[in-house]
């Protein structure tokens, strides 16, 4: 079975509506910036290192292939959010899925210093939040998960990171 699955990013920034000021230069703003690659990659065909496909049991956990790691590293991703003033904001997450009868939820993330790993949806759902002045990182990185009853095939998903200021 042939399997390669490519995993894409897109952000979309939305702000509410913020009070205008008569100073314009002085209103606060928010930046969400995403560092990370462009795609992540689960090639099932040549599995990272320490990790079989197809696996002896269900569930069964794989980390990208590309870039490369292994079974003992994770791909770091990192969402920053910048403020120049104290303004409440959140980081929403959600995933389109990658085919009718292949859900995004087979898509989990952790955020890093967390062994607890949150499973995507097609719903927007929390990633993280604050409200401090200044410069905002977090890293998380993903897994795929598969129960056996996946098509075969090369799938891709979209993950929409979306901040948003009340």
């Amino acid at each position: 079975m042939s399997w390669k699955l490519a995993w894409f990013v897109t952000y979309l920034l939305v702000l509410a509506c913020l009070p205008h000021s008569m100073a314009g230069d002085d209103e606060p703003t928010l930046q969400l910036r995403i560092t990370q690659p462009s795609a992540l990659v689960f090639n099932l065909n040549t599995p990272a290192a320490g990790q079989v496909y197809p696996p002896t049991a269900f569930p069964a956990f794989y980390t990208p292939t590309s870039p490369s790691t292994t079974s003992a590293q994770r791909v770091n991703l990192e969402i920053t959010v910048s403020g120049s003033g104290t303004i409440k904001w959140r980081v929403l997450v959600s995933g389109l899925p990658f085919a009718p009868d292949f859900p995004v939820d087979r898509l989990e993330y952790v955020m890093s210093g967390s062994n607890t790993y949150v499973r995507l949806s097609s719903s927007q759902q929390l990633f993280t939040s604050g409200s401090q002045k200044g410069t905002i990182r977090r890293r998380h990185n993903y897994r795929l998960r598969l129960e056996g009853n996946e098509p075969p095939g090369s799938f891709q998903t979209t993950v929409t990171y979306t901040l948003v200021s009340p």
